[in-house]
C-alpha cells in the first residue's frame, strides 16, 4: 500500500464585522482528521455548538482501520448533535452548528458534511467541490430555478436546510475515495466563499503551500469586507 505524507495549515479570524468568532476548527496531524464548524445562534450558542463538535471530533480514538474510523467519527459528531439539542432546550434559546470534516487513513478519505461550509480537492490540475450546500439556494441551483451566480447573490444564500443541532435526528452526507499524490484538500466556513470564488480559490491552491493558501484566503475575506468569521484548512498530501 502506498504511504503518504501530509503538510497542513489552519487558521481562523473573526472577520471585520463580527465580535466574536463562532467557527472552531480541528487540526489533528497525527490522527490525519481535520475539521471546521461554523456556529449559529449568536454569540454564546454558536460558539458554543462548534466547539461542541470539534470537542467530540477530538477525543475519537482512532485506529488503522478505515471504516471503524468512520463509525467513530460520525457517532461523535451524533454524540454532538445529541448535546447541543439538549442545550438548545434547556436555555430554550436555537443553536447548531455545520460541520466539514476530512480523515485519511492508508489510501482512502473520506469527507462527512452537514450545512454549507465545503471542502474541496484540488487534483491533476482541477478543482473539485466535495461537498454540496445544504441550503435553501442550492435546492434551487439544483431544481433550476436559479444559477450557481445567481446563489452567491441571493438574500437567502445562508439559510441551511441541514445541520448539526437543530433536530434530534441529524444525516450527514459523505463522500469516500481513493487518495493519490499531489491532492490538495481545503476545508472552509461560508466566511470564505461568500467573498471568493471557486476560481480564485483555484488560483491561490495552485500557486501556494498550505501555509501560504490559508493565510492568502483569510487575507482575500477580510480586504472584501470580512462580513463574518473565516476559517480554512489547508492539507497538501504527497507520497512518503
Amino acid at each position: 500500500m502506498t504511504g503518504f505524507q501530509f503538510q497542513t495549515a489552519g487558521l481562523t479570524d473573526t472577520g471585520l464585522k463580527r465580535s466574536a468568532n463562532e467557527d472552531s476548527m480541528l487540526v489533528r496531524d497525527d490522527a490525519k482528521l481535520w475539521a471546521v464548524a461554523d456556529g449559529m445562534g449568536g454569540h454564546h450558542g454558536g460558539e458554543w455548538a462548534s466547539a461542541r463538535i470539534t470537542d467530540a471530533l477530538e477525543k475519537v480514538q482512532l485506529t488503522d482501520d478505515f471504516d471503524v474510523n468512520f463509525s467513530r467519527i460520525d457517532a461523535a459528531v451524533h454524540e454532538a448533535n445529541d448535546a447541543i439539542v439538549a442545550e438548545s432546550r434547556r436555555a430554550e434559546a436555537m443553536m447548531g452548528s455545520t460541520v466539514v470534516i476530512l480523515h485519511c487513513c492508508g489510501a482512502k478519505f473520506a469527507v462527512l458534511w452537514a450545512g454549507d461550509s465545503r471542502v474541496y480537492l484540488r487534483r491533476n490540475g482541477g478543482l473539485y467541490r466535495m461537498t454540496t450546500d445544504h441550503s435553501e439556494v442550492q435546492e434551487m441551483v439544483e431544481a433550476g430555478v436559479i444559477s450557481e451566480d445567481e446563489a452567491a447573490r441571493h438574500p437567502r444564500r445562508s439559510v441551511l436546510t441541514r445541520a448539526v443541532g437543530v433536530s434530534p435526528t441529524l444525516r450527514l452526507d459523505a463522500v469516500v475515495d481513493e487518495l493519490a499524490a499531489g491532492d490538495t484538500f481545503l476545508l472552509c466556513s461560508d466566511g470564505l466563499t461568500s467573498h471568493g470564488s471557486d476560481h480564485e480559490i483555484d488560483q491561490i491552491m495552485d500557486s501556494m503551500p498550505p501555509g501560504e493558501t490559508a493565510g492568502k484566503l483569510v487575507r482575500l475575506a477580510l480586504d472584501r469586507g470580512g462580513k463574518d468569521n473565516v476559517t480554512v484548512i489547508a492539507v497538501a498530501c504527497d507520497s512518503a
